[in-house]
């Protein structure tokens, strides 16, 4: 009796080890500008800020253009440059090409929006040559809510990330978050993201046994010049 409940509680252990999560903290401080060139055509520029437990720090310039060719579509390009340092570690620089495909509704105050995006990671840091480049397909539900009289629109959103090269899926996220436009050029965002990071490999293609959970609190500015017709 003895034996099996140690077989029993060694099972139960090594289950435990195996399913165990690391839990992050992380505080991302965007700022950004954009220009509406027309009225289906605007294009600007973001920098973010990201700070994980004090440990890592990232700094991300990420330029971009959409197109609305009707108003519930548009098609968005952009490239991001992240800069990344860890404590005791060398300065890493990842690039990063994305191309999104977006549908969005607007009824009674309700927004709801489904997006496809497309993300192909180039790293100069890379040992793997089968990470080298990392390609992504990144399905994206949201919700939003438009509160007219407060200029607020609250959403929660969910998107998940196949990893084209590895045949699976090893990330998703959870968002909620709020938008407060004061007027036409001043956007305001707070944001609480869920960041799950599961079947991870490390730089030499070996399976990493820890998953990750992060939760990040965003918070994000916007300036807006808005497009002008003749005569305005």
């Amino acid at each position: 009796m003895k034996k099996t409940l140690l077989i029993i509680l060694a099972f139960l252990t090594a289950g435990a080890v195996k399913a165990q999560t690391e839990h992050r903290t992380a505080l991302y401080l965007n700022a950004g500008l954009e220009k509406e060139f027309l009225s289906v055509l605007s294009g600007g520029v973001s920098v973010e800020g990201r700070f994980c437990d004090t440990k890592t720090k990232d700094l991300m310039l990420k330029p971009y253009l959409e197109y609305s060719p009707v108003k519930f579509f548009t098609f968005g390009v952009d490239y991001r440059l992240d800069f990344n340092k860890e404590d005791g570690e060398d300065s890493k620089r990842i690039g990063r090409l994305g191309l999104t495909a977006k549908l969005k509704y607007n009824f009674k105050g309700f927004r709801p929006e489904f997006s496809l995006k497309y993300n192909n990671y180039n790293e100069d840091y890379v040992v793997n040559s089968e990470e080298k480049t990392k390609q992504y397909l990144r399905p994206k539900f949201q919700l939003g809510y438009r509160i007219k009289s407060w200029k607020l629109t609250p959403y929660v959103s969910y998107e998940w990330f196949y990893n084209f090269p590895r045949d699976l899926v090893d990330k998703d996220r959870w968002c909620f978050g709020v938008k407060k436009k004061f007027n036409k050029v001043h956007n305001f965002t707070f944001e609480y993201r869920l960041y799950e990071k599961f079947n991870r490999v490390n730089d030499k293609g070996t399976k990493v046994k820890n998953d990750i959970a992060e939760n990040i609190f965003l918070i994000g500015y916007k300036y807006v010049f808005p497009y002008k017709q003749k005569g305005e």
